[in-house]
């Protein structure tokens, strides 16, 4: 079953690429990134608000929501300012670039998140292992950022 999982992590991971540059794409197109995030969000928010009607409990939904902490409302927030982000930087730096650079920093807060269990994660504590891991993932920022000097 943890196979099946890691798959499809790996298989959503591979489509990240293609939203910034999608929604880059828009924002040229409209000549606004904060179109371009806000029609973005409109499909997104479509899609989820019609899976979530079909699977009922509306009324219990909203009645757990008072008893959330606040910052667990913050993911459309912090969705909006990837996107934003992602929009201004992806035609300045290139996909891999941006990827590579969110990888990066993903990776370092979630190792953070772990070792510390934020936001009610179970702890798991930095090991040597994780942190040679973190230092060859920037290792290979830095290499994949590099100017490209070929002729």
């Amino acid at each position: 079953m943890l196979a099946l999982f890691l798959i499809t992590a790996f298989l959503v991971g591979c489509m990240l690429p293609w939203q910034p540059v999608v929604n880059a794409r828009l924002g040229i197109e409209l000549a606004s990134p904060l179109w371009a995030g806000f029609i973005s969000f409109l499909g997104g928010a479509l899609l989820l608000g019609a899976l979530a009607l079909l699977q009922g409990q509306f009324s219990d939904k909203i009645t757990r929501l008072s008893s959330a902490p606040w910052w667990s409302m913050t993911g459309g927030l912090l969705g909006a300012i990837f996107v934003i982000a992602a929009l201004i930087l992806i035609p300045r730096i290139g996909a891999t670039s941006l990827g590579v650079a969110f990888i990066c920093g993903q990776l370092l807060m979630a190792v953070i998140m772990d070792h510390f269990g934020l936001a009610g994660l179970s702890v798991r504590p930095i090991d040597s292992m994780r942190l040679v891991g973190l230092v060859l993932v920037l290792v290979g920022v830095f290499m994949v950022m590099r100017p490209n000097h070929a002729s």
